[in-house]
This record gives C-alpha cells, structure tokens and sequence, in this order.
C-alpha cells in the first residue's frame, strides 16, 4: 500500500486540482450528512468512520452517503474498502468527477496503478475545460512516476536543536550524603553531583523502504547527530544508528524484525558499540485499535572498560487506539548482565510503563504528552551482599509541533524527571527545554 507521505502528496494534488469535480449534480442532501462532512473537512478521519458505521445501515448505496463514506476511508488509510464506495457512487452516477478521480487515487494507493490510469483516462474524456484537462495529465504524469519507482520510497531529513538541560550528568543535587555505616556525613565530589548546561545538536537522517508485495517489505535506516555542550565538553557525544527492517502479513497480523548497531563517540572517543535485534507481532483489533509485542536482545560492548560490556534481555507489548488522537500504552521488563560476570552479580532488573497521547488541535499543530515510569533493582559486586541498589525514575514530557509546510517541522520539546534511589547520593532531578527544527525531503 501507500505510504503515508505519498498519501499526504495525493491528497495536496487533490485539493490543488479541485476544478475537475466541480460538482454536476445536486445530491440529496440528509441532515445527517452535515457532521460527517464537517469531520471529514477538518481532516478527523477516524472519527468520521465512527460516525459513518452509525449511518451505514440506512445510507449504504445513497450516492451522497458513499461519496462521504469513501472519502472518509481513504484518509483513514482503508483504501480497499474506499474502493467499495467510489465504485457505487459511480453505478448511479457513472459521469460524477470528484467519485471518478478519488477512485483513481485510492487505486494509486492500493498501488494498482493501471486500474488508477484507466480511470484518469476516462475522467479525462470527461473533462469539460482545457484547465481541467491539464490538471488530469498532472496525475497521469504523477501515476507515471510513480510506476517507475512503484513500492519503494525515500525520505531525507535535516534537523537542528538548541536546549537547556539543568542535570546534563544525572547528578545529585546533594553536596554531602549521611553514611549510616560511619556515622558521619561524606562530601561528593563535584564529578557526580547535577550540572546544568546548554547543548546544541545536529542530525542528519535517511531511510528506504521497499515494499515487494502486499505482504512483504524491507526498508534500511541511517541517522547521525552530533551533539555540543557548553560546559560539559566532555559529554559531546557523536551517535551513528544503522538498522536494517522487514516485515510479513498474515491476515490481521504483522510480523517484523528489525536489526541495529549504534556506535557511540564520547568526547571525540569512540566509546561504545550496540548490536540489537528485535522481532515484533502485532494484530489489528479493530479500525481503531493494534496490540503488539515483542522481544529483543542488545549487546553493549564498551570499548573504554570491558567491565562495563553488557547483554540486554526484553519484553515489551503495546496497545495503540486511533480516533481523532492517539493513545498508546506501552509496557517492558528486561533483564541488563555484565557480559564479563559469570553470575548475575552485576545485573540489572527493570520495568517500564509509559503512555503517550497525540491531540492534533489543528491540521498544522500537534501535542504529545508522554509520562512513564521506570523501576531498576541493580545488584553490584560493589554493594554489600544481598544488598540491591532500587531506583523508581518518574518522567513526563510535553512536545509542540508545527509543520507549516510539507516539508518543514518545528517543535518546542520540554521534559521534567525525577529518580529516587534507596542510595541518596543516586537521587536526581532533571529539567530540559530544546527547540527543534526540521527540513524533510
């Protein structure tokens, strides 16, 4: 199917050739038709397929109501079903443009583009105007394209950050710790203890994606960022992530494996290397909702300490429910090993829970709120025997989005988190504001 950038490119080629479907014929109009054509207008698209189920019963084969219907399935993605609709618009009204041509597009993005062609060419006999006409041969021309480089598509991204972080070394705010061993209070050293700091970031982003039939595809990822502090130059870190994809459908389900390696340089050091692989299954419940799991394993080989080498083990399952927003509840358990231990004494345990809700408040401005939760038990050859160092790491964000053109982004990113250990020196808190922007191609 298509994908949802060149979903994005039809439907701005649609809306800029609005002179071909002038409509010829005065529908029926039913009251109820208002609210799910305002819905569809505003760009609500999931929610106007909620609205149109409860219609379908009485208003199925209503020229006025498919039309609607259809239009409402092709911007939720549903392209198959869309076809359904614009075909029997088409049965009563066979000579109704704007059914013809939202019919050659949702043709395009089932990728049948012969069928797509045909049905350009015979909207283009009917087209009453030169103007019209040329708009026609613009898709013709798209459809063209799009044959020569049918199932793939690449996306270029250049981005740039400027932020505050009041913690850049997840240091404690406290200047002395009360050992209850010794009885006395013990100054830290200003290495370990909370540093604010400016930062300024670049990133550079490719990705290809292959989509072989309508089962299966493959895509390739490469990202880069190179990250400055202020103060901190230490922490200036380089980070390259390469990753490799596919996928495979079956009925309602998704099965996709993805593998990654991430070096790291750390002050202008190559510093560490991770290897990951992951494999996920998930299944569509239902036009709004998926439920996912998965299970990964990542090695962390330290090129500075080997001490420091480790494997990690997870679990993680998701739901995400689409209406006009977005929820997505997310939940992992996994288990970090010193690769060089032959035992579990230097490990980590850990769980997660997060949630995330998209609000498009606008066609051009988006807020995600994300709150989560992690809890860690390490246990460490350096701690006391049966002694385990628990921390609870609490973190809520909340991102602006602008996107004032197709190929422009820019967002305003803050964060607030909090870590409490049973350990007072490993306690924390961290604040952190960045603006964001972003040229996509």
């Amino acid at each position: 199917m298509l994908k949802p950038a060149t979903l994005l490119l039809l439907i701005a080629t649609l809306l800029c050739s609005r002179d071909i479907y002038a409509t010829q014929i005065e529908f029926h109009q039913s009251e109820w038709f208002l609210p799910l054509k305002v819905k569809i207008e505003n760009i609500q698209f999931l929610s106007a397929l909620e609205l149109s189920d409860t219609l379908v019963e009485e208003w199925l084969g209503d020229p006025a109501f498919d039309l609607l219907y259809g239009r409402a399935l092709f911007g939720a993605g549903d392209y198959q079903q869309a076809v359904f609709a614009f075909e029997r618009v088409l049965l009563n009204l066979p000579r109704l443009r704007v059914a013809r041509l939202y019919l050659a597009l949702t043709y395009i993005g089932l990728n049948n583009l012969n069928a797509a062609e045909t049905e350009l060419s015979e909207l283009l006999l009917q087209a009453p105007s030169e103007q019209q006409q040329q708009s026609i041969t613009r898709l013709l021309n798209r459809v063209a394209e799009l044959r020569e480089t049918s199932g793939s598509s690449q996306a270029f991204g250049l981005a740039a950050a400027y932020g505050y972080d009041s913690n850049v070394t997840s240091g404690t705010s406290r200047s002395s710790v009360f050992f209850d061993v010794i009885q006395t209070d013990i100054l830290l050293p200003e290495e370990i203890r909370e540093a604010p700091d400016h930062f300024l970031e670049y990133a550079f982003s490719y990705r290809y994606q292959k989509q072989l039939n309508q089962s299966d595809g493959y895509g390739f990822g490469l990202a880069f960022s190179d990250m400055h502090y202020n103060n901190e130059s230490d922490l200036d870190q380089r980070t390259l992530d390469l990753s490799a994809s596919y996928y495979h459908k079956v009925g309602e389900y998704t099965v996709s494996y993805m593998a990654t390696a991430q070096p790291l340089w750390l002050d202008q050091r190559y510093y560490r290397l991770t290897l990951s692989s992951d494999l996920d299954v998930s299944r569509q419940l239902s036009k709004n909702s998926r439920w996912g799991a998965g299970a990964s394993i990542a090695t962390v080989n330290n090129m500075v300490d080997d001490n420091f080498d480790i494997i990690q083990y997870m679990l993680n399952s998701y739901w995400m429910k689409q209406t006009d927003n977005t929820s997505i509840v997310t939940i992992a358990a996994g288990k970090d090993v010193a690769s060089e231990s032959d035992s579990d004494e230097n490990s980590r345990d850990f769980f997660f829970a997060g949630w995330q809700y998209q609000w498009p408040v606008h066609p051009e401005w988006l807020i995600t709120f994300d709150a989560s939760y992690d809890k860690s038990s390490y246990k460490s050859e350096f701690l006391a025997a049966g002694d385990v160092r628990a921390e609870e790491t609490y973190q809520f964000d909340i991102n602006l989005d602008y996107t004032p053109a197709e190929h422009w982004l820019f967002s305003l990113r803050t964060s607030v988190a909090t870590n409490k250990s049973n350990i007072p020196v490993f306690d924390y808190d961290r604040r952190a504001i960045q603006v964001f922007s972003q040229y996509r191609y």
